[in-house]
């Protein structure tokens, strides 16, 4: 009730700081002191499972922490490790305490359980972890990289630098270079995030990095060369893109943010431009230079970053928020795929922003053709309330990405060809 009533007191303010509180001020309960405190002058600690976070002053998370450090029995105490379940369908409805009929209606999800309480819950990193392990994956190499790659033309150019095709000149392999102009030291310090986190994020369904160049006041990144980007796709198909298609896409991409999400990485610019594909069926995440590592001292994320119509309402109105925020773009691309477009794209960036937080969501317009699968998968995709919201590893289990075939993969890689080949053809 004391949080409750400062909100109406206009003379509330923050116990440590002493700032006045207005209206739409956060404020936090401290549940040691009892004392109430602004965001900045307080600490928000996750509880494992169903209960609410717990919220602290400084001062008191401190002496909490303290304490509880205190405690920690020496390694030789500590109990060993569980034994692993059984996968045995009979010792499982035994140690569940389950009938045949509720094993089989729940049969994926038991064994998802199961298989987590097998494999363990992957901890979340602490800060100085993570910079220590960031610290090793940063190697740039102070010289010339024309000395090394040949450049044979232009691919593309935006805000962030351009992009070209280049040649090993040992090796005569093919790679794509960013070279990147820096304009301050903040500036580089997101680059150099975009380099740390792309290496730690290795996997086949995000784009190889392979090293770095810091030369006379720009940084050049090798990366792995694929043929276009999802946009170039997207807008290179005067037709429908059949359904199979779009689905072979999401179940890609998904697959490529779990390895981000399982490490507890964000990418926060997860849009068709970033999206790149290739003629042999892959499908590849690109470009890091928004994506941000969660902590267990920073488990949610604040700052605003994205491009406007692929932005997840939370991030829009500047609220805490996580992972979810990269599922809500993949709705977004997928709408994209569906339309060619995604929504807003036509609006000014501030109303883009405005409708965003204000309308419902989008959605896949029914009865035109697309399955009731694909509807549902956006749907899901894009809940406007990020709890509701699935996560990348529930959306793998949807109807629409479960059916995505060996024939689909095939089916994809054709239908790129043959595309690849008109824009070729036209081209000349």
């Amino acid at each position: 009730m004391d949080l409750i009533a400062s909100v109406f007191d206009s003379n509330s303010k923050c116990n440590k700081c002493k700032n006045s509180f207005n209206l739409l001020s956060k404020r936090r309960k401290c549940v040691t002191c009892g004392k109430i405190f602004c965001k900045k002058c307080s600490t928000k600690v996750s509880v494992p499972g169903i209960f609410t976070d717990k919220r602290y002053c400084k001062d008191c998370h401190i002496k909490e922490t303290t304490k509880t450090s205190s405690k920690a029995p020496p390694l030789s105490k500590l109990p060993p490790p569980s034994p692993p379940v059984s996968n045995s369908s009979e010792e499982v409805k035994v140690g569940l305490k389950i009938s045949e009929e509720e094993y089989e209606t729940n049969k994926q999800s038991i064994v998802n359980v199961v298989n987590t309480i097998n494999q363990g819950v992957k901890a979340m990193p602490r800060a100085a972890s993570f910079a220590r392990s960031g610290n090793q994956h940063l190697q740039l190499i102070p010289e010339d990289p024309l000395n090394h790659y040949e450049i044979l033309s232009k691919l593309g150019e935006g805000g962030a630098g351009s992009v070209y095709l280049c040649k090993n000149k040992v090796t005569n392999e093919n790679f794509a270079v960013k070279r990147i102009e820096i304009k301050h030291d903040q500036h580089r310090e997101l680059i150099l995030n975009e380099i740390i986190l792309t290496k730690l994020s290795a996997s086949p369904y995000i784009v190889n990095y392979y090293e770095s160049y810091d030369h006379e006041g720009y940084l050049w990144l090798v990366v792995e060369l694929m043929k276009a980007s999802l946009t170039d796709f997207i807008l290179g198909n005067t037709g429908k893109i059949p359904e199979k298609i779009i689905a072979y896409v999401m179940r890609e991409t998904l697959l490529g943010l779990k390895c981000m999400h399982d490490s507890f990485r964000i990418h926060r610019d997860i849009k068709s431009d970033n999206i790149l594909i290739s003629l042999n069926g892959a499908v590849k995440l690109a470009d890091f230079g928004y994506a941000a590592q969660l902590t267990q001292e920073q488990d949610v994320r604040h700052t605003v970053v994205g491009t406007p119509s692929w932005m997840a309402p939370e991030l829009v109105t500047g609220s805490d928020y996580g992972l979810g925020v990269d599922v809500w773009s993949l709705g977004i691309v997928a709408i994209e795929m569906v339309l060619g477009e995604p929504p807003y794209l036509e609006e000014s960036p501030m109303r883009a922003l405005y409708l965003i937080a204000t309308k419902p969501s989008p959605s896949v317009p029914r009865n035109t053709g697309w399955s009731e699968n694909l509807v549902n998968f956006v749907d899901l995709c894009l809940m406007k309330d990020p709890l509701r919201r699935p996560s990348c590893e529930a959306l793998l289990q949807h109807p629409l990405i479960v059916e995505v075939s060996q024939g689909d993969k095939q089916f994809f890689i054709d239908f790129v060809t043959s595309w690849a080949n008109k824009r070729r053809r036209k081209a000349h």
